[in-house]
């Protein structure tokens, strides 16, 4: 890309990689919101897919203040999702070990001696399992907010014309 182009990730413009995050995240809110039977989780399903929408419409659209309602928006969602990380796995892990969620009909792979034990330590790899998820998804959120920004620098200065003058480097990864 020639000196001063849009911002880039590796080989690809970081306005395509969150075009493709928020198009990810809308279907991701909208089978959240019509498959689950839980009346607080479609709301949030739904209202999330709504600013999945205003972000997807801001990247689209490509203006500064678009862009900048988007990195807020998107700075929500990485708020909700830190806090999903502190209270989600141990959700899960609390739920399988408790016995909540049964897991006495499956064999014992684990070799230890009793259901009690099994239910821990699956509780236990179910919890570890869901923390790196959820960490990786708080990545991915931190990546999204990290490169609407960079679209919203570059926005603002190819509407102010600073770009064509001083020909401003944008930093790749």
């Amino acid at each position: 890309m020639a000196f001063g182009g849009p911002p880039q990730i590796f080989c690809f413009q970081t306005r395509h990689v969150v075009i493709c995050f928020s198009i990810f995240g809308l279907i991701e809110c909208l089978w959240q919101s019509i498959f689950n039977g839980d009346l607080v989780t479609k709301t949030s399903g739904f209202v999330s897919a709504v600013l999945e929408v205003v972000l997807l419409y801001g990247v689209i659209k490509n203006r500064s203040k678009l862009l900048r309602v988007s990195m807020y928006i998107s700075l929500i969602h990485l708020t909700f999702d830190f806090g999903g990380i502190l209270v989600t796995p141990v959700y899960f892990a609390s739920q399988l070990s408790s016995g909540y969620e049964s897991n006495d009909t499956y064999p014992n792979i684990l070799g230890v001696k009793t259901a009690e034990e099994d239910r821990f330590v699956m509780g236990l790899v179910t919890g570890y399992s869901v923390e790196i998820i959820s960490t990786a998804s708080v990545a991915l959120s931190v990546l999204q907010f990290v490169l609407i920004n960079r679209c919203y620098v570059y926005a603002k200065s190819i509407e102010k014309g600073f770009l064509a003058q001083s020909k401003l480097s944008v930093l790749r990864f």
